[in-house]
């Protein structure tokens, strides 16, 4: 669902910064294009009309977050309205795949079909199905298997619910790691609408991982790295799986 509103987002973003360059070009006389304008301007009355839509941020620097959270910043100037328009367009078509990855979406479709009881293990056909690269709809669930894959024999001996007593036994016992974990929250993926803010609830999740890993492995604390790590996990993956990818030793 939030796909679909998203997609036609996209699209009614578009036709109007089509607009905003069809109107903003000289014209000479009356074209084919100037025709569908007027139509487009129809159409877009009415759906304003017909729809209570919210108005969105296009001030001097319009912010679009796209499906994981990264804006793309543009200016208000001509160029950048091209720029932008372009970029919408091509959103607005990301169904359009080649057939490479149509045969790759098929593969792992079969594949997960395949273990949907079960599951995933070590093996040959999944290593080559990874490199070939996880689709979107897949990842959150290939990710977490994953962690198991790479650190289960770790989760089970430090038992279940390891993450949770952690946070709660050691809450507000000072480490030494904690004040440059907190300088670099805000530093760790600025351009993503999950960790853009001190209060973002990205932020909040990753804040507890590294405090978390601080405790649980004194000797390293926190390097810088760890919360890039950490948040590009937390995409995709439950805050206690982004803390048990943390465990894992090559």
């Amino acid at each position: 669902e939030n796909v679909e509103k998203e997609a036609e987002l996209l699209k009614l973003k578009s036709r109007y910064l089509w607009l905003l360059k069809e109107f903003s070009s000289p014209k000479k006389d009356k074209s084919a294009d100037s025709e569908l304008a007027a139509e487009m301007v129809e159409h877009l009355i009415d759906d304003a009309i017909n729809e209570n839509q919210d108005k969105d941020d296009l001030n001097s620097n319009a912010k679009f977050a796209d499906r994981y959270g990264f804006y793309n910043l543009y200016e208000n100037d001509e160029e950048s309205l091209e720029n932008l328009a372009d970029h919408l367009d091509a959103l607005s078509s990301y169904k359009k795949i080649d057939a490479s990855d149509v045969s790759v979406g098929v593969k792992w479709e079969n594949f997960m079909v395949a273990h949907r009881t079960n599951s995933l293990t070590r093996t040959e056909e999944l290593k080559n199905l990874v490199r070939c690269g996880i689709p979107h709809e897949y990842r959150a669930k290939v990710w977490g298997e994953l962690v198991n894959i790479q650190v289960g024999s770790t989760r089970n001996l430090l038992g279940v619910g390891y993450y949770a007593t952690l946070l709660t036994e050691k809450k507000g016992i000072y480490t030494p790691s904690a004040k440059q974990i907190e300088l670099d929250l805000l530093r760790t993926l600025p351009n993503n609408r999950f960790y853009d803010k001190i209060e973002a609830e990205g932020t909040t999740k990753l804040r507890r991982i590294l405090l978390a890993y601080s405790w649980h492995n004194p000797t390293v604390g926190y390097c810088q790295g760890l919360n890039r790590l950490g948040a590009i996990a937390l995409l995709y993956l439950d805050e206690e799986s982004a803390f048990c990818l943390s465990l894992y030793k090559a």
